[in-house]
């Protein structure tokens, strides 16, 4: 690995706002879960939700 890259790759997500964000995008409350699950089995380091 060349020394100018970071060890390590911090995933910031943004999947759950994007219901707050798009007037055309809706989630119910089980696919936000669903999502968030997913989530965290993929250890995404931080997630930004809605409300």
């Amino acid at each position: 690995m060349p020394a100018n890259l970071p060890r390590k790759l911090i995933i910031f997500d943004k999947t759950l706002r994007a219901d707050e964000q798009s007037p055309d995008v809706s989630m119910a409350r089980d696919e936000q879960i669903r999502i968030a699950k997913q989530l965290a089995r993929m250890k995404v380091d931080a997630a930004k939700p809605g409300k």
